[in-house]
């Protein structure tokens, strides 16, 4: 298990969680309810691909951004699609 927490950019809202090994970008969207938000590595500006398996690629006690497309976009130039 690591424990990270996912920073919801715009709002400051922090959510603290448990990731067990395969834990896909999806399934932590899904756990805070920001299905419709993308998840990035802080100071990273190609957000995850929602079936990345972001437990391998995160240490413990990582933070990471969730944004909404129109929040990403202004982080520079980014192709979502």
């Amino acid at each position: 298990m690591k424990r990270i927490s996912v920073l919801v950019v715009g709002s400051g809202q922090i959510h603290d969680l448990s990731l067990k090994e395969g834990t896909t970008c999806q399934d932590i969207l899904n756990e805070v309810g920001l299905q419709d938000y993308y998840l990035s590595k802080q100071n990273e500006p190609h957000p995850f691909n929602p079936d990345d398996n972001v437990y391998t690629v995160v240490v413990e006690g990582e933070k990471l951004n969730a944004a909404t497309e129109m929040s990403v976009g202004r982080l520079g130039a980014v192709n979502l699609k």
